[in-house]
């Protein structure tokens, strides 16, 4: 940030090169397709520069490894796919402003300024901090962070000193969702994303305005959190998505799809090995539904079972296809009231009355045959 800023400074020729300029960086011109990232490197500002320098600077000792849990190939990544995807969206943005308005301020004003990077450093500082204290003489939770860098570029660009206010909202946003989703926290191999409660997007916002803002996230998750779902199922592969899992106690409700509904039939005593209401008849029921029922509910991950033998903390998320884990919920509602009408006709007697009918059968006819029914075991 520092060294851009500089040589945008000195050189016009260099400035011209690495500032979007959203007619000159595709359609005409040079083509300065690199823009897209590097226009969030430089800064119009000395003052600007040294706050967002130095904020990054405090966050990344705090939040990157060794300092803190972020290593450096996630740093990296989040940056480079946050800030890459907010130059491609101011960029369009852009052209469908001057196609809608034929103004050419649209295409040949640049577009820079480094409050996407403080804004990007400051949601992976939040990942980890989350509404902790800054510092100790500051009352200003590590979560606020990201919003106060943008209201800031936000009022800086109403005076024309950056422009830069739609690529801090967009690299924040996308930095969540890159976090949130796509990205695994526990090693090669392990579920992607972060389920945390307090990782949800309302923790960026103050807190009395979370339960305000309630509802528009929820229609927002209803709308794009789908779409989203995916995605994230599709690059996690096998891993698949990161759950939320309590510990010491019974899974909660998956954050990502419904099939916690199902995970919460299988931990049900009905589909207990050999559960004690139903006698022995009832155990070996629910022991032989068991497999079928954490097949349908989609519950292998990858040929394992996230669950274990014994039916414990999930350890990803069973499907991201909202359609068939409704599907996969009737068959297991289905099947469990089957189950239900077995076992209680177990527990009444009713196939008792039919083993009693085939045992009577056979001691009369080995009666009529002459022989002895305590000599040895009927052959029906």
């Amino acid at each position: 940030m520092v060294g851009s800023s500089l040589l945008a400074i000195l050189s016009p020729a260099l400035y011209k090169s690495l500032v979007l300029v959203p007619g000159t960086a595709l359609l005409l011109g040079e083509h300065n397709a690199w823009s897209f990232l590097t226009t969030h490197l430089v800064s119009h500002s000395l003052t600007l520069l040294a706050l967002h320098v130095s904020l990054v600077y405090f966050l990344g000792l705090r939040a990157e490894a060794p300092g803190g849990p972020h290593p450096l190939p996630r740093v990296a990544a989040t940056l480079a796919v946050s800030l890459s995807a907010a130059g491609l969206l101011v960029y369009c943005v852009r052209l469908a402003l001057f196609m809608g308005s034929a103004d050419e301020d649209f295409l040949y004003k640049p577009a820079s300024g480094c409050a996407p990077v403080a804004a990007v450093v400051g949601v992976l500082a939040a990942e980890v901090f989350g509404d902790a204290p800054l510092h100790a003489a500051l009352a200003l939770p590590v979560s606020q962070v990201p919003l106060c860098v943008l209201l800031l570029s936000g009022a800086m660009q109403n005076y024309g000193v950056t422009s830069d206010a739609t690529a801090t909202l967009v690299a924040a946003l996308v930095a969540w969702a890159y976090l949130r989703f796509f990205t695994a926290h526990a090693g090669v191999g392990a579920p992607a994303g972060d389920a945390r409660d307090e990782f949800e997007l309302l923790t960026f916002v103050p807190g009395p305005f979370r339960v305000a803002l309630r509802p528009l996230e929820k229609m927002g998750s209803a709308l794009f959190l789908p779409v989203l779902l995916r995605v994230a199922g599709a690059v996690a592969g096998e891993a698949g998505l990161a759950a939320t899992v309590a510990q010491g106690g019974a899974p909660p409700p998956c954050p990502y799809a419904s099939g916690a509904a199902a995970a919460a039939l299988v931990a049900s005593p009905l589909f207990g090995e050999g559960g004690a209401g139903g006698g022995g008849g009832g155990g070996g029921l629910a022991g032989g539904a068991s497999a079928l029922a954490r097949s349908i509910g989609g519950l292998d991950v990858g040929g394992r079972d996230p669950y274990g033998a014994g039916g414990g903390s999930p350890a990803g998320v069973t499907s991201s296809d909202p359609v068939a884990d409704r599907r996969r919920i009737k068959a297991l509602a289905s099947l469990d009231k089957r189950l239900e009408e077995m076992k209680a006709m177990i527990k009444v007697g009713g196939y008792s009355g039919v083993a009693g009918a085939w045992t009577g059968a056979s001691d009369a006819g080995k009666a009529a045959a002459g022989g002895d029914a305590a000599a040895g075991p009927s052959t029906v």
